[in-house]
């Protein structure tokens, strides 16, 4: 029950990157951003790239074409999860790196 919880939760999360609030938004998505390249558990990253992918796939028909009405959404969402992700990875190098590092 608790993966349920922790998938539903990534999964909002990732909606949240493609937050239109003219108000909120940009402070959303930057803090959004924030969160998953760096206080995500690495043992959540699964979790985090099935989420992405299923997030993606929703802006593709049966045959791989990409839905032309949410071809805006997708190129909003896509720039952003990549964003993120660089972080995350970054992130991690750096911290693996650091360890190397210090041995």
């Amino acid at each position: 029950m608790s993966s349920y919880v922790v998938r539903r939760f990534i999964g909002q999360l990732l909606t949240l990157l493609v937050c239109s609030n003219e108000k909120f938004g940009p402070q959303i998505q930057k803090h959004v951003k924030e969160l998953v390249g760096h206080e995500l558990n690495s043992h959540i990253y699964p979790i985090l790239f099935d989420r992405c992918k299923a997030f993606v796939d929703k802006f593709f028909d049966a045959s791989g074409q990409v839905i032309s009405t949410l071809f805006s959404l997708h190129s909003t969402f896509s720039g952003r999860e990549q964003a993120a992700l660089n972080r995350l990875l970054l992130g991690h190098y750096h911290l693996t790196r650091g360890c190397l590092l210090n041995m």
